[in-house]
């Protein structure tokens, strides 16, 4: 979004500070019987660590997820569902889940998996481009192995990509495919950030916010197959929206122009896993394995699973197996401290209610502009950011609250974004304008107000805002109208749930307006600015839908319109 949104400080994929919490873990015993032993990755709900079972003194692996699922009461449930499901799939190309459990004072659940050693097919394709098409069928038909015992299980993957894709050369320097993260993506989807994979291997069912079966885990694999080979995803564009588009209504490039070499059998493959309808696929993970064995392509006969390649050592520890644990898993253990969780909560709201007097879970506004909201006049005592800063105090902004005003030419708003008690301070600042009004965003930046982003006639504003708000020292903004005149709506927007309440009513705001492309605007806008909130995943979804039923030619900013 040129000329639009502000370039965050930090890298999107990347978690927020605020999630960085491997490091503090580290050395700790969970479970009684898991010392972590070493940070190996983290996410924006969960930290993956090298661990040590310290009864057995063998290697394994740890993964945390906490957040909402720690808070949450069905994804709670559904999270053991899932897990205890997991925890008895045993095919040697799915990775082992040992165990599982909550932690001590209800910060989240743990996963015990085994250890592996091995490559990442991210990376191997970041390194290699493409791989040979017998490599590539090879890797397709362990994955489908994995998945056909899932999909049995009634667990429906989810997420399959590069990243969740695993490769061990234990002898020869073949692959050895383990598929991470089963059962469980779906559900850790949920936290921070999550709700929808990424829309490079997302199946149409998917994009459009349907629930998935099992083929759509098929159509996933087909967009790895054929990248590996074609060197490329099927859909590629700057712009999530535009990718999610392709995936509903687009039909792929032929494999072949991409990899000449290509077998037609492999080809033909590849091209019906991604139907766009799901019965236009494979009817099962069983049935796609066989076809792409069939295609003559190298890989293990039909039917007949390979033997999992022995424990390894990882210096000083043994890798943990399987066997080493038992196939029930033992039922959870209760601190007996919980049964007082109750009348503690109970207390500690009564507290707010009598002492806090509502200052806490401050509701969010939504309020008319205050006027005069202008510059201050020439000659006031007041000047520089004091002056500014009492002007704006007529009109502030906490997280997820929303301001209506109205400007024209030659006029100045003014707005102090701060941080209230409820919680988390706001980053963002979205503004939406009537058709035909264009705005200009600025922010308080040492003596004067530096330009933050600008729009078109009608077009939503979003940026990040340049520093950390507070109550003391608010962040001021200021609008001003490049072209037009009209009402608008200013919103102060962060990482918390309220955030992503606001947003949603928004995009509904301008769906019914018909303002399809400014609505695609502010989800991808948000959704890249915002990867930690708990609605990313929803404003996702609801943008998903708006490309596959936006009418031919899509209203988006234009002259005259109603009142946001």
């Amino acid at each position: 979004m040129p000329g639009t949104v502000v370039r965050p400080t930090r890298s999107p994929s990347s978690p927020p500070p605020g999630h960085r919490v491997a490091g503090t873990l580290v050395g700790r015993v969970i479970g009684d019987r898991y010392r972590l032993i070493a940070p190996i990755a983290e996410g924006l709900a969960s930290s993956v660590f090298k661990a040590e079972h310290v009864r057995m003194g063998k290697a394994l692996c740890i993964k945390v997820l906490r957040g909402p699922l720690a808070r949450d009461p069905e994804l709670a449930a559904r999270f053991r569902t899932e897990a205890r499901v997991v925890s008895r799939l045993s095919h040697p190309h799915t990775i082992g889940v040992f165990d599982f459990g909550e932690l001590e004072g209800n910060e989240g659940f743990y996963l015990a998996m085994e250890y592996l050693h091995g490559e990442n097919l991210f990376d191997v394709l970041r390194r290699e481009g493409r791989l040979p098409e017998s490599r590539a069928a090879a890797i397709g038909e362990q994955l489908l192995g994995a998945l056909g015992e899932a999909h049995e299980a009634g667990i429906v993957h989810r997420d399959v990509k590069p990243a969740n894709v695993m490769l061990l050369q234990p002898k020869n320097d073949a692959d050895f495919v383990k598929l991470l993260d089963f059962g469980i993506a779906e559900i850790e989807g949920q936290g921070p950030g999550g709700g929808l994979g990424s829309p490079t291997y997302l199946s149409p069912e998917q994009a459009r916010g349907a629930p998935p079966d099992a083929r759509s885990d098929l159509y996933s694999l087909g967009v790895l197959l054929y990248e590996m080979v074609g060197g490329r995803p099927p859909f590629v564009a700057p712009h999530p929206m535009a990718v999610l588009s392709a995936h509903l209504h687009e039909e792929p490039a032929p494999l072949a122009t991409l990899c000449p070499e290509v077998s037609p059998a492999f080809a033909a493959v590849v091209h019906r896993a991604l139907g766009k309808r799901p019965e236009q696929r494979f009817e099962s993970a069983d049935a796609m394995r066989a076809a792409l064995h069939a295609a003559g392509t190298h890989g293990e006969p039909t039917g007949t699973a390979p033997v999992e390649p022995p424990a390894e050592v990882t210096g000083e520890l043994e890798i943990a197996r399987r066997v080493d644990f038992p196939l029930e898993v033992a039922p959870e253990r209760r601190d007996p401290r919980r049964a007082l969780l109750p009348g503690v909560i109970a207390v500690a709201v009564a507290l707010a209610v009598l002492f806090l007097a509502g200052r806490l879970h401050r509701a969010p506004t939504d309020v008319e502009e205050v006027e005069p909201n202008d510059a201050p006049p020439a000659s006031a005592i007041l000047v520089g950011y004091p002056g500014w800063r009492e002007l704006a105090r007529r009109n502030t902004l906490g997280e997820a609250d929303q301001i209506r005003a109205r400007i024209g030419p030659g006029d100045v708003d003014v707005f102090g974004v701060e941080s209230h008690a409820r919680g988390l301070a706001p980053d963002l600042v979205l503004l939406v304008p009537q058709r035909g009004l264009a705005l200009e965003l600025s922010a308080w930046s040492g003596e004067g107000f530096a330009t933050l982003a600008r729009g078109d006639a009608g077009q939503p504003v979003l940026a990040r805002l340049p520093g950390e708000p507070s109550s003391s020292a608010p962040v001021l903004l200021r609008v001003t109208a490049t072209g037009g005149a009209g009402a608008y709506r200013v919103v102060a927007l962060g990482p918390g749930a309220a955030s992503g309440d606001v947003v949603l009513d928004r995009l509904r705001g301008l769906e019914k307006e018909e303002r399809v492309d400014d609505a695609l605007l502010v989800a991808a806008g948000f959704a890249h600015l915002e990867p930690a909130s708990p609605a990313r995943g929803e404003v996702l979804r609801f943008a998903a839908r708006l490309v596959e039923t936006a009418l031919p030619t899509k209203k988006g900013a234009g002259p005259g319109g109603p009142t946001p």
